[in-house]
Parts: structure tokens; C-alpha cells; sequence
């Protein structure tokens, strides 16, 4: 779901523009079939099913599948493993070219959202109360209607 890209949530993004495929974001399930993927991704009230051709890049969220833990031999194996370290000139980049500086975004500013107002719960003894109720608060305190 994220990358080391300031959670701007570019990478993904990029990448499939760059491969010229399409992308499904924030993917909880997906299911493989007849060439194709179904996934499922968790939207605000609700789910969102996704289904795409391959190839396809996807991005995952939380619960997509159960992470491995290192096991207590496994550590004490990697502790000793050496550590290549690389420069940007070791992988053919020019320094000057890459880093905070050279960034093809910037940003400009920062803000919280507007706070939402509270939720107002529309009485009635049945739906057309109800829905009087509604049209009468849309008219006259929201005046949209």
C-alpha cells in the first residue's frame, strides 16, 4: 500500500504507467481465474470489486495473507550475513540527478481536512415522516434544495 515515497502512494502508480498496464489499489482479496483478477478493496462503507486482464500491478493493504516470522535460528543467521553497501555511482546513477533536491514533486503545503459537523439522526414514525423530515432539513438548514 505504501512506499518509501513520502506517502504520496507514487510508486504504484508509475510503475503501471510506466509497464502501460492497469492498476487496482489497496487490494484485501483476490482471486485468479480464466486469465483475469477479481480483487477486493476496502472503500469507505463498503467493499469495491475490481476485476482486471493481465498483467495487472496491484497494490495490497493489511490482510491480504498471513506475514512468516523469523525464526530465533534465522536471526542469528542474518546477524552474520555482511552487509553490501552500494553508492548511487556503484548502480550507474548520477548523484546529481537522484535525491530530496531533484524530486519531480514538491510540496507545497500540508493541512488537516475541514472538520465534518456531527451526523443529525432524522426522526420519524415511518419512512415518509421520514423523508418529509429530510427534504425540510435540505430546504430550509443545508438550504441545497
Amino acid at each position: 500500500m505504501r512506499a518509501v515515497d513520502e506517502d504520496k502512494y507514487q510508486v504504484a502508480s508509475a510503475v503501471a504507467e510506466y509497464l502501460g498496464i492497469p492498476q487496482i489499489t489497496q487490494v484485501v482479496k483476490e482471486t485468479l481465474s480464466d486469465g483475469k483478477i477479481t480483487c477486493e478493496s476496502v472503500i469507505e462503507g463498503g467493499m469495491l470489486v475490481t476485476e482486471a486482464g493481465l498483467p495487472v500491478l496491484f497494490t495490497t493493504q493489511r490482510g491480504l495473507n498471513e506475514p512468516r516470522y523469523a525464526s530465533l535460528p534465522g536471526i542469528m543467521k542474518a546477524k552474520k550475513k555482511p552487509i553490501e553497501v552500494k553508492t548511487a555511482a556503484d548502480l550507474g546513477v548520477d548523484a546529481g540527478e537522484v535525491g530530496f533536491t531533484n524530486n519531480k514533486v514538491q510540496v507545497l503545503s500540508l493541512s488537516y481536512p475541514p472538520e465534518r459537523s456531527a451526523v443529525k439522526m432524522i426522526e420519524g414514525d415511518s419512512a415518509d415522516d421520514q423523508a418529509s423530515a429530510l427534504v425540510k432539513i435540505l430546504r430550509e438548514e443545508a438550504k441545497v434544495i
